[in-house]
């Protein structure tokens, strides 16, 4: 299981701006309602990002792929 001080570093990288996060969620052309899966989520910076752009009627399937991290 992933430590949660682990998981605040992969968020705190994912949210740095040379990751660009805003770039990268726009050219994946997410919209309402669609569904899209998160693999290798990590913290969960990019999962909550996707989440608000499908919106309600959309999904966001999120699987974090390390073990015992």
């Amino acid at each position: 299981m992933l430590n949660s001080i682990f998981l605040k570093i992969l968020n705190r990288e994912a949210a740095a701006p040379r990751s660009a996060a805003g770039e990268i969620i726009d050219r994946l052309g997410l919209r309402e309602g669609l569904a899209i899966a998160d693999v290798g989520s990590g913290g969960g910076f990019f999962t909550v990002k996707f989440a608000r752009r499908v919106g309600e009627t959309g999904r966001v399937y999120a699987i974090e792929t390390s073990r015992g991290i």
